[in-house]
């Protein structure tokens, strides 16, 4: 109901000053995607005739009943600067527009974390000063929820070329070092939430996706229309309403104060951050349908435990590609590093770290960044240069497999196969061709099975990118597990020092 008064006033304002408006993102020094369609859009007054010119093309639309207007510019190549003209009843003129690639950046407390710390500012002043063409697109808001998606961000996106005490440590690192090996420009927004689980993050459409997930399904009918729990819910406010207007009737005839009309939400605004949609309705769907190139996503600590997270992963990424009409966005998501409180099973972060994997492994444009050598097992928030290092794994895999810049040692080792061998287990890893131990210690955190399922620590002895595993509590082994813990911290790398991907070749 509030939702509905909301747009009932913005379309009085634009019919009354009939103004051409851009939507809250368009601003001078932004980034457009390049190699796409790009859609610009706004509001008018209704029928009011709306141009765009940009970088040679001159597009014309009508604002429709509602004062809507959008108008798509044809792909381009990667370059500018730009200006961009829309005219109507009067003219907008944003300058220094770049074309290249746009990304959204969103997660749980991790994600904006600064770079202004003691440990990063020097790392960021060096790198920032490299270059002008990475924009940094700032919000109105860091974290807003909505019970139903928002077409407006309460504020315009300001972009600029960055301050190294006033930005966020993970896309710098992760943008700049693009920028610089290809010249493309890059820019980002931030949005994220902490202690978020995954479920508000989702759009409806992510859900409506996917099979299963009831539970939350279920919580969504009553944000749903036509269904049986929106109908008693509107029956509800409408009683309200009803009340309301008599007592303000009678406050009004004695002279009294009329009290406020507070129409009660479907969701209680302090619970919304938690609810399925409302974060991504809030802070996500203000941005769409801005073309991206892609979405880097630090957030799963909240959900470490949840049997169904790949799975809600996929409803996430669909749903974020549907709205930003974006099929191919590339996904690129941060593992949470070990941590001791993630409770007495001792299993439920490897779980995790699988279901990430997995994901990706199927969605085939999409990439996760190991993160077991990273950080602090007493702190879930890894500080000092771990946010550098982490954006930096994953640029590597960005250059490597998104800008084709083969020759970046990228891929953390992975099992290939797995054969026994009487008493041992010989592990063949690709993306290796000599591993070692990073400390000169043993390698540790590997166990193996035999016929029974249970797991013993073996021994590994290293023979150029295999791992041979001998347990004396296993006489024949079929099985290996590595890392398998919620605070196991590995030391075992490839010859560029990366750490294998936490694994099990057996889920029984």
């Amino acid at each position: 109901m509030k939702t509905l008064l909301f747009n009932i006033c913005i379309l009085f304002s634009i019919t009354v000053f009939a103004d051409v408006q851009l939507a809250e993102l368009f601003n001078s020094h932004m980034i457009l995607q390049r190699d796409s369609k790009v859609p610009v859009w706004g509001t008018a007054a209704p029928g009011e005739k709306i141009t765009v010119k940009f970088n040679g093309q001159d597009l014309s639309s009508t604002a429709d009943a509602k004062g809507k207007w959008e108008i798509q510019l044809s792909p381009m190549k990667y370059g500018g600067p730009f200006t961009l003209t829309v005219e109507g009843d009067n003219k907008i003129d944003l300058d220094d527009i770049l074309i290249g690639d746009v990304w959204i950046v969103s997660g749980q407390s991790n994600t904006p974390w600064g770079t202004s710390t003691k440990e990063l500012l020097p790392q960021a002043e060096a790198i920032m000063a490299k270059t002008t063409t990475v924009r940094h697109g700032k919000l109105p808001y860091l974290e807003k929820t909505n019970e139903y998606p928002d077409s407006r961000m309460g504020g315009r996106v300001t972009w600029s070329s960055g301050d190294p005490k006033h930005s966020f440590a993970l896309p710098v690192f992760f943008l700049y070092p693009i920028n610089l090996a290809t010249g493309i420009p890059q820019g980002y927004v931030l949005t994220a939430r902490a202690g978020t689980s995954i479920e508000p993050w989702i759009s409806m459409v992510g859900y409506d996706s996917v099979d299963g997930l009831d539970d939350f399904k279920k919580k969504l009918e009553i944000l749903r229309p036509g269904s049986t729990e929106y109908k008693t819910h509107s029956d509800k406010q409408f009683d309200y309403i009803r009340q309301w207007q008599q007592q303000a009737k009678d406050n009004n005839n004695a002279q009294m104060l009329v009290p406020a009309l507070e129409i009660p939400p479907r969701v209680h605004p302090t619970q919304q951050h938690r609810y399925p949609t409302c974060l991504y309705n809030g802070c996500i769907a203000p941005l769409a349908p801005m073309a991206i190139k892609g979405f880097f996503w630090y957030q799963g600590e909240s959900n470490v435990g949840d049997k169904e997270y790949q799975k809600k992963l996929v409803a996430f990424t669909n749903g974020i590609r549907k709205d930003f009409r974006s099929p191919e966005a590339s996904f690129f998501i941060v593992e949470p590093c070990p941590y001791k409180g993630y409770g007495t099973d001792n299993a439920r972060l490897a779980e995790l770290w699988e279901q990430q994997q997995a994901f990706a492994d199927a969605d085939g444009k999409s990439y996760v960044t190991v993160t077991g050598d990273i950080g602090d097992v007493n702190d879930w928030h890894p500080g000092g240069r771990s946010k550098e290092y982490i954006s930096t794994r994953l640029s590597n895999l960005a250059l490597k497999h998104i800008y084709g810049k083969s020759d970046i040692p990228a891929d953390f080792p992975r099992v290939e196969t797995f054969v026994s061998e009487g008493n041992s287990l010989v592990l063949t890893f690709k993306h290796a061709k000599e591993l070692h131990s990073s400390d000169g210690e043993a390698i540790r955190h590997f166990e193996v099975a035999g016929a029974d399922g249970k797991y013993y620590p073996a021994k590994a002895e290293i023979s150029a990118n295999k791992i041979i595993l001998r347990s004396e509590n296993v006489a024949k082994p079929l099985n290996a597990r590595y890392c398998w813990s919620n605070v196991a911290v590995p030391n075992l790398y490839n010859e560029v020092n990366l750490p294998p991907i936490s694994f099990r070749t057996s889920k029984k």
